[in-house]
């Protein structure tokens, strides 16, 4: 089980960003989420196998969130009672995070660990975040998107590292998620960008 806590009091944050605290949580009492640990460990073991280098974490340091990149995903797109695998990538932190070629083929590794798992239970791969923010670059939204939309692995393998800094790495995570989907269709939405604005997400 993990276990998480709101990060902030809203009487402490300022006004312009007490809003922003539902991607967060929706309560300051702490909440426990489900986890299929038995997934977990099949996905490692078989990770392992194929030459990824993987960590794990057991335990969960106290008071301290699991991150918003997954109490979003749990509370606004996942039933309580649907357990969840949380799968960490450095996104954020020079100088090691990852290539995008190297992302892709991760996804493509963890598409493969969970086909092997032997339980009969259906498994779906969210990538978490946004593409850019902060910093928004629509071009740099607009060709990852073309990449997803074609599965164009020569887009979304040389996508430029120097233009993933801070929040849009993200984009990272995308990446994966392609390689792990790339069997099935894209159904794209919308893309809207803004600066700062409550939402900029396109759903896919």
């Amino acid at each position: 089980m993990l276990r998480t806590v709101i990060p902030h009091r809203l009487e402490d944050l300022h006004p312009s960003l007490r809003p922003v605290i539902w991607a967060w949580h929706t309560t300051d009492e702490p909440v426990c989420y489900q986890t299929e640990s038995s997934l977990g460990k099949h996905i490692l073991l078989r990770l392992t196998e194929e030459g990824v280098d993987v960590s794990q974490s057991k335990t969960q340091l106290r008071d301290r969130s699991l991150g918003h990149a997954y109490t979003f995903v749990k509370r606004r797109l996942a039933p309580q009672d649907i357990p969840m695998v949380p799968v960490f990538m450095n996104c954020f932190f020079q100088p090691n995070q990852p290539t995008p070629a190297r992302c892709y083929e991760f996804g493509r590794a963890l598409h493969r660990a969970i086909e092997s798992w032997d339980a009969d239970l259906r498994v779906a791969v969210i990538g978490s975040g946004g593409l850019s923010h902060f910093k928004l670059d629509e071009a740099l939204d607009e060709l990852v998107i073309r990449g997803l939309q074609n599965k164009d692995t020569s887009i979304l393998k040389a996508l430029p590292r120097e233009r993933l800094e801070g929040a849009s790495g993200d984009i990272f995570n995308w990446i994966a998620a392609a390689g792990a989907v790339e069997h099935l269709q894209l159904e794209y939405l919308e893309y809207s960008s803004g600066y700062r604005s409550p939402l900029v997400r396109v759903w896919v």
